[in-house]
């Protein structure tokens, strides 16, 4: 089943599947630690980002939590 496209993050091949510490390889908790990040944060993020954008504001800089 594919997920919300309201809750992806993007990632280049090898995050995604190729690297052995690709998030399909290793999970999504350890891909999260091994980065430093939270995906819950990221699509936050990115929801905000979007917002601004379509209402005209979009902010300059991408942080992973605020």
């Amino acid at each position: 089943m594919k997920v919300s496209d309201y809750s992806c993050v993007p990632l280049c091949s090898d995050c995604h599947t190729q690297a052995p510490g690709a998030y399909h390889r290793v999970g999504k908790r350890a891909f999260e630690l091994r980065l430093g990040l939270s995906f819950a944060c990221v699509v936050e993020r990115l929801q905000r980002e979007w917002q601004e954008k379509a209402g005209g504001m979009i902010s300059s800089r991408m942080q992973f939590c605020p």
